[in-house]
C-alpha cells in the first residue's frame, strides 16, 4: 500500500476549482488528503539537551506503508517544559527553535537566552529537507507556523516559563506576558507590535524557504483559542497572501479551530481550509463529529482530525464515515507516549495501526473515482454514508454492516458491485449483474462493518 513518487506538476496545491471539498495536485485532478502526524515531525524534543533525533525518514517510511499521503509538520514554540516535564519528573526541551540562542546571559532553561532578531539557519534547512522528503516519496504537508495548545492547556508551570518571548529567555526585552498572567496569551494577539514584527520576520522567512514547494500549505497555528487570537490568526493568513504575491507560487492557508463556537470564525475567515472542532465538547464521546460527521457546506475544505475531536481516539468507522461526507480524515498519532521514546515510530506499537491502515484503504477509493464530480449523499444511501457521483459511482459505509438500500436510479445500464473488508482490507467482487434505474438492495458477503463501491460499467 505504498505511496508513489510524487508526479512533476504545474502548480501547488490549490481548491479544485470544480468541486472545493477537494485539492487540485497541481494537473487538474481532484484528490483526498488523509494521513498521521505526530508532535516532533520537525522539532526534537526529550529530556535531554539537544534532545535526540527524531527519526523522521522511520517516520515517513510507516507513513508510507500505511498508504497515507500526508501529515502535519508540527512547530513547538515552548522551548521545553521545566520538571515534571512530559513524561517524567525531568524536564523536557525542544529543539531546534526559529530563533537563535546566543545570550548574553542564561534562560530559564539554563540555556543561552534568544536572539528575536536572529533566525536559526538549522530550523529553516531542517524545515526545507523535510518538505523536500515528502515530496519525493509523494506525500503533502501542512507547515504549521505557530502552537497555540502549549501557551494555553500545558501544566500551569510550563505555559510560559520557557518560551522565548517571555522576557527572562530573550536580550531583546520582549515581553509578551505583560500582564503577568503565566499563559502569554499576548503572543497570539495584535496587542504588542514588536511582537507582530518578530513573526512576520519569521513566517517570511518560511514563506520564502518553502516557496518553491509545490506539496504544501500553510497551518497558522496548532488550537489557539479564538477568543483573543482570531484578529492575529486572520492577519497572518492575509500576511502569507500578500507576501506570495511576490513570490512564483502562492499556496493554501489553514485555520485550526479550538472551542465549541469556532465554526462561525472558521468560516468567516480569509482560509481556505479549516480544521474543526467538536459541536460540543472534547470529552463527550457522542459528539456529532465523532460518530456522525456532519457535512459542511463546499465553501472551504475540511480537514478532520482527530487531534482537535479527540486528542487521542479514533476508529476507522470514523475514517469512512469522514469521508463519505466530504471531509479528509487525519490521525493525531501519540506514539510518543507509547513507546516513552520521540526519536523512534511506532510501526509496530501502535494501538491506532487499525485505524491508519483504513485511512490508506480510503485513499485507494478515493482514487478509483472522479473527485471533482462527488458529493457527500446520505440521501441516496439506507446507512446515509455515501458519497457519490451519480449515475456513475457510490461509495457507501455499513458501519454496522449487513445490508443497505442505494438509490442508483440515475444510473442507466448495468453497474459493477464490490465489497470492502475494513478489518482485514479483502475485497469481494460480485458477479451477478446488476442494472441501474432503481432502488437496489445489497447485502454484504461478511460480518462487521463494510464498504460498497457501486461503479457504471
Amino acid at each position: 500500500m505504498k505511496a508513489s513518487k510524487l508526479l512533476s506538476t504545474h502548480a501547488p496545491l490549490s481548491v479544485h476549482s470544480k468541486n472545493p471539498r477537494y485539492f487540485d495536485d497541481g494537473t487538474g485532478k481532484a484528490i483526498l488528503l488523509s494521513g498521521s502526524h505526530t508532535w516532533s515531525t520537525i522539532v526534537d524534543r526529550g529530556e535531554t539537551y539537544p534532545p535526540p533525533r527524531f527519526d523522521f525518514d522511520g517516520f515517513l517510511d510507516m507513513l508510507q506503508e500505511r498508504g497515507h499521503n500526508f501529515t502535519r509538520l508540527w512547530t513547538q514554540e515552548l522551548a521545553g517544559k521545566p520538571a515534571p516535564g512530559d513524561k517524567s519528573s525531568k524536564a523536557s526541551f525542544n529543539a531546534p527553535l526559529p530563533w537563535l540562542r546566543t545570550g548574553p546571559g542564561k534562560a530559564a532553561d539554563g540555556l543561552p537566552k534568544f536572539n528575536l532578531n536572529q533566525l536559526n539557519p538549522e530550523y529553516f534547512e531542517r524545515l526545507g529537507s523535510r518538505v523536500r522528503a515528502m515530496r519525493d516519496r509523494g506525500m503533502y504537508a501542512s507547515v504549521m507556523l505557530f502552537e497555540g495548545w502549549a501557551l494555553e492547556y500545558a501544566p500551569k508551570h510550563a505555559c510560559w516559563a520557557w518560551h522565548p518571548f517571555n522576557i527572562k529567555n530573550n536580550i531583546n526585552g520582549i515581553d509578551g506576558d505583560p500582564q503577568n498572567t503565566g499563559k502569554g496569551r499576548a503572543t497570539h494577539s495584535l496587542d504588542i507590535p514588536a511582537i507582530t514584527s518578530i513573526q512576520e520576520a519569521y513566517v517570511r522567512k518560511v514563506i520564502e524557504t518553502l516557496n518553491e514547494y509545490d506539496n504544501i500549505f500553510f497551518e497558522i497555528s496548532n488550537e489557539s483559542r479564538f477568543y483573543y487570537s482570531k484578529a492575529w490568526q486572520y492577519h497572518f493568513i492575509k500576511y502569507i497572501k500578500a507576501t506570495e504575491k511576490e513570490l512564483p507560487k502562492q499556496h493554501l492557508v489553514m485555520m485550526v479551530g479550538y472551542g465549541t463556537a469556532c465554526i462561525p470564525y472558521l468560516w468567516n475567515s480569509p482560509a481556505d481550509i479549516i480544521g474543526l472542532n467538536t459541536l460540543t465538547n472534547w470529552l463527550e464521546h457522542r459528539d456529532p463529529f465523532k460518530i456522525d460527521p456532519p457535512i459542511m457546506p463546499p465553501d472551504k475544505i475540511s480537514m478532520l482530525d482527530t487531534d482537535h475531536l479527540w486528542g487521542t481516539g479514533g476508529r476507522r468507522d470514523w475514517v469512512w464515515m469522514s469521508l463519505t461526507r466530504g471531509h479528509h480524515p487525519i490521525f493525531m498519532d501519540f506514539y510518543p507516549l507509547e513507546n516513552q521514546d520521540y526519536g523512534h515510530p511506532p510501526t509496530k506499537l501502535s494501538v491506532w495501526k487499525n485505524t491508519q491502515i483504513n485511512m490508506g484503504y480510503a485513499l485507494q477509493y478515493s482514487r478509483k473515482m472522479d473527485l471533482s464530480k462527488a458529493q457527500p449523499r446520505p440521501d441516496l444511501a439506507l446507512s446515509h454514508f455515501c458519497l457519490a457521483n451519480p449515475g456513475r459511482e457510490y461509495l457507501v459505509y455499513l458501519p454496522k454492516g449487513g445490508k443497505t438500500v442505494v438509490d442508483i436510479t440515475a444510473v442507466k445500464g448495468s453497474v459493477s458491485v464490490e465489497w470492502f473488508n475494513p478489518a482485514n482490507g479483502k475485497t469481494a467482487v460480485s458477479k451477478k449483474t446488476i442494472t441501474g434505474g432503481d432502488i437496489r438492495e445489497f447485502i454484504a458477503p461478511f460480518k462487521g462493518d463494510a464498504v460498497l463501491f457501486l461503479q457504471r460499467t
